[in-house]
């Protein structure tokens, strides 16, 4: 196609210069927004579990949670 004057897209080679694009943008923000959301859900797990780690499970029979 190149001899009629056609161009395909995408057909040019590329520069070798790799720069960020908005998906890369879009990347850094979900695995922000993903480590936020780990901590904060450990945070809050270390408040209702019964040794204070968030690994730990209560007993289904006898569960509490903390006052206030």
């Amino acid at each position: 196609m190149a001899n009629m004057g056609m161009q395909m897209p995408a057909g040019r080679a590329a520069t070798g210069k790799a720069s960020p694009d908005i998906f890369t943008g879009l990347m850094f923000v979900a695995v922000v927004a993903l480590l936020g959301a780990t901590v904060i859900v450990g945070l809050a797990g270390t408040q209702v579990a019964p040794n204070g780690t968030p690994w730990e499970l209560q007993d289904a029979e006898r569960i509490q949670l903390p006052n206030g």
